[in-house]
């Protein structure tokens, strides 16, 4: 079954994208970048936000090379650069937007950074080149656009010279970074690679400098979208016939590139372009006449094809997973430049190959030039390696099976938040599935969280369920031959029509609401209605069903009311059949009083606190040639005493999570308390000690684990409160957290633990534990034990100067147990080794004793003479050298100790 309306869903979404492709695709949600739109070249232009890409032309720009632009979280344009001026979305020169310090002739000219934690503020990072007129440095602008137009509030601002035509930028792999590293390099100074972090504090002066066995001038560079990888080209301008491919390791925490690996690659003055694809596995370099796809793992070309009558110009990782780059004639080989009227295209980066994974058109442009660039961006917003994108927002009917999520990566990590009516929140296609049994339309919504060890996507979707279909039909099952007008219904909703049939009567009303009235006929013991409810959205339940009895003698119903009543409620107690229009109704009691209503079929009792009470009722109907009778079953109340209690287990800091307290609790009547109880905190080193409520549980749950709390720092108190059927407020006994405290005083080798004695059971603690666990080691030991009315452990330090961790464990008289918080210190048990001995035979300060060496056993001892000649050398030294046929004099030492390694020197007087 579960297969079968997973099925369906897929059906269902299936239909919804046909629908989708019919009406268009603008409606559709989809993940954004800041890359949706892309300037280049000689006007033109290209827009991801639809699919395929549409071809933006007529634009004020011209670039023979470099670009950059950006757009905003919804895909919008906010502006473009060519390195030397800077567009608005309105293709307006912004404000101030002239005269930057970059250069349209080189490669990665610029590339636009949203200033992290800074508002409205961008840096738009600029690449002069060599070739520039202006400048040959890599600075930086600061366009602001809190006004939606922007404009140039700081300009040029250098960051290093003399530059290349070099430069990448990458972010962590999430929607919001909170930092860059901008990588460039220096004309004179090859074999290095320079990263700037760009921070909410901006540009850092400071570069993170690598160093790669390189001696040439770096062309061109490129990050993985993971940031994990850094690839570059390493060649001399206009000069040989080979280059050096360069790939290395990056660390995104650090700035540095380590562990390249090179291989040569063939050249032709400057179009060794490269870029990686969107998962990082695959990189593409463009070379002489053609492109070679290499496997970023062992750096080895995979495949490649060439192109005898082009050049390719910069390959460009675009939001739709495909690769776009510039192809031209003439020029360079020969006669004028001729750009082609297409981009070429490889469709599908991140499979192996390109013979049939390379399209030469690929993309229209037209007429418009194309010339020999395509946009700059940060490349950890191109990263396709997994995806998060949940697609549109959707509607459901009641009890309907939805498959969620994206495809499934074998690297990634999937968390649904919430995880409530999904069949797995850590799977990457759970199932929602939620019965609506309301009379309103339900929205629910959840993110979905994807990451691996270096990338976090996000997506958030949005499902409406619609009301499920009433689950019966309310009215008389029992009825006396020829009855009239008698009512059935179900529970209204909106948007729902009904369909009714009936079998042993007339439909005289209400057909296509959801209230009827029927006109019975003779006897029969198989009569019936039926409703089909179904809604304008297709949500459709089985007909439902009441069978109908039509004899003389009337099957009664038992009457319904409150069945548990609290000693302190008696009176005023409502009990009610469902009404036949033309009958009777007589109520009778056993130790209560009917208040009102007798005759009618519902009536207002009052309860005696006695130990049987009982409610029947007898019927009376009289139609037009039959009189019938019946008598229901009789009800029996219960008066709950309302004595329920709640009483905490023990509250404890856990044993393997130092910020997780956990609680468990218990009750005495749980079937007196109502569906929850809720669980309060306060923290008694504050001066407002108010309750805060933390968390509200099904009563079921008898265990809580509070997460980030800091039982290091505070002494955390818990109750839990509750509310009983009858309303009664019912709170537990408050119990507080032990909290051990850090020794401030390690100068010698005996220390007292102190900690607040825990409080809460009833017949207070039976005994504290100091527990001790030795380094590397996840159990604790017994060390000592002491009373439950004291509060201090004395401790002796007997194991060098390794790390103590202890935490105390209280110990209650009826088993119960609750742990503090872990201290770590260790003791400092210095050496103190003296400047004289007389040895002399006195008895004092006969020998070269160290203070404290005992906690040192494993050591080595050497003593010089002022020659540097060895006099003494022992290992394990006892404290028992004298000297003995040495002279009186200066004398060195050098103490070595191995747990933990340490030198100690100095010098020795001895005094004979």
């Amino acid at each position: 079954m579960k297969n079968s309306k997973i099925n369906e869903s897929l059906a269902r979404i299936i239909f919804c994208s046909i629908i989708v492709l019919l009406l268009g695709v603008t409606g559709l949600k989809a993940q954004k970048t800041p890359a949706q739109i892309w300037f280049f070249g000689d006007g033109l232009g290209m827009d991801f936000n639809v699919i395929p890409p549409k071809l933006l032309s007529g634009g004020p720009m011209f670039s023979h090379e470099g670009s950059a632009s950006i757009t905003d979280e919804n895909g919008q344009l906010l502006f473009y650069t060519n390195g030397e001026t800077i567009w608005n979305k309105n293709h307006q020169v912004m404000e101030n937007g002239r005269g930057i310090h970059g250069n349209n002739s080189s490669q990665q000219t610029a590339i636009i950074i949203p200033w992290p934690q800074r508002q409205h503020l961008y840096l738009v990072i600029l690449n002069a080149g060599k070739d520039s007129n202006q400048s040959d440095d890599l600075s930086y602008s600061v366009v602001n656009m809190s006004d939606g137009l922007g404009r140039v509030t700081e300009k040029n601002q250098t960051i290093h010279t003399p530059g290349t035509e070099a430069l990448a930028a990458i972010g962590p792999c999430n929607d919001n970074p909170s930092f860059f590293w901008v990588m460039t390099s220096k004309r004179n100074d090859p074999g290095k690679l320079y990263s700037y972090k760009v921070d909410q504090n901006g540009v850092h002066a400071n570069a993170v400098v690598s160093a790669f066995p390189g001696q040439q001038e770096v062309n061109f560079i490129q990050f993985s979208p993971l940031g994990n990888q850094v690839a570059f080209i390493d060649r001399t301008f206009g000069g040989q016939n080979a280059a050096q491919l360069f790939l290395g390791d990056f660390d995104l925490l650090s700035g540095q590139a380590t562990n390249f690996r090179q291989t040569t690659i063939s050249h032709n003055y400057f179009f060794n372009q490269l870029v990686f694809s969107g998962d990082g596995n695959w990189l593409y370099v463009t070379r002489h006449l053609g492109i070679t796809q290499f496997e970023t793992k062992t750096l080895k070309a995979t495949g490649g094809i060439t192109i005898a009558d082009a050049i390719l110009g910069t390959p460009q990782l675009a939001p739709d997973g495909k690769i776009y780059l510039n192809t031209f004639t003439g020029g360079y080989m020969g006669g004028p430049d001729q750009f082609n009227q297409h981009l070429a295209v490889i469709p599908e980066p991140n499979q192996q190959g390109l013979v049939n994974n390379f399209i030469r058109e690929g993309f229209f442009v037209g007429t418009g030039k194309s010339n020999l660039g395509l946009p700059s961006f940060s490349a950890n917003y191109l990263f396709n390696g997994f995806s998060a994108f949940l697609g549109r927002d959707t509607v459901v009917c009641s009890g309907e099976e939805l498959l969620l999520g994206p495809d499934a990566e074998p690297e990634a990590f999937y968390v649904w938040e919430p995880a409530t009516y999904l069949s797995d929140p850590y799977s990457a296609n759970p199932v929602f599935l939620f019965d609506n049994y309301s009379t309103e339309e339900q929205h629910f919504s959840y993110v979905l969280t994807v990451n691996n060890e270096f990338c976090e996507k996000r997506d958030t979707i949005n499902i409406k369920v619609r009301p499920a279909p009433p689950p019966e039909i309310n009215g008389v099952k029992s009825i006396c031959p020829g009855a009239e007008a008698i009512d059935y219904n179900v529970a209204a909703i909106p948007g729902y029509t009904y369909h009714w049939s009936v079998s042993g009567g007339t439909l005289i009303a209400g057909q296509g609401t959801a209230s009827i009235k029927i006109d019975w006929g003779s006897s029969n013991p198989a009569a019936y209605v039926k409703v089909l409810p179904a809604n304008e959205f297709g949500c459709v339940k089985d007909t439902i069903e009441l069978p109908i009895r039509i004899n003389v003698e009337l099957d009664t119903e038992t009457p319904k009311g409150p069945e548990a009543i609290c000693r302190n409620d008696l009176l005023d107690h409502a009990y009610e059949v469902t009404y036949a229009n033309g009958s009777e109704y007589n109520w009778f009691v056993n130790n209560g009083t009917i208040q009102g209503g007798n005759g009618t079929p519902k009536v207002i009792v009052n309860w005696e606190n006695t130990s049987i009470r009982q409610l029947w009722v007898q019927e009376k109907s009289v139609t037009i040639d039959t009189v019938c009778f019946g008598v229901s079953d009789t009800l029996f109340i219960q008066i709950n005493p309302d004595t329920a209690f709640i009483h905490i287990d023990y509250v404890s800091v856990d044993e393997t999570t130092p910020d997780h307290i956990n609680l468990q609790w218990h009750s005495n009547f749980a079937a007196e308390l109502s569906d929850s109880v809720s669980v309060f905190r306060r923290n008694k080193a504050e001066i407002d000690t108010s309750w805060e409520h933390q968390i509200t549980l099904d009563k079921s749950n008898l265990f809580w684990e509070d997460t980030g709390v800091e039982p290091n720092q505070f002494i955390y108190e818990y109750q839990i409160r509750a509310q009983t059927i009858c309303g009664k407020e019912i709170q537990s006994p408050s119990h507080q957290t032990i909290r051990l405290k850090v020794p401030t005083d390690l100068s010698n080798n005996q220390v007292s633990l102190v900690f607040n004695q825990y409080s809460g059971w009833e017949d207070g603690v039976n005994r504290y534990q100091l527990m001790q666990r030795v380094p590397g080691e996840s159990s604790y030991e017994e060390l000592n034990t002491i009373p439950g009315n004291e509060n201090a452990f004395k401790i002796i330090n007997t194991v060098m100067t390794k790390t103590h961790n202890y935490r105390v464990r209280a110990e209650g008289f009826e088993g119960q147990v609750s742990w503090s918080n872990e201290v770590t210190f260790k003791f400092e048990n210095a050496l103190i080794p003296p400047n004289v001995i007389t040895p002399n035979g006195d008895g004092i300060n006969d020998t070269f004793v160290i203070a404290n060496l005992e906690f040192f056993p494993e050591n080595e001892l050497i003593i010089y003479n002022r020659t540097g000649k060895t006099v003494y050398q022992t290992s394990n030294y006892q404290g028992l050298w004298n000297a003995e046929g040495l002279a009186s004099g200066v004398y060195y030492y050098l103490l070595k100790t191995f747990e933990p390694f340490n030198k100690t020197t100095g010098w020795l007087h001895v005094l004979k």
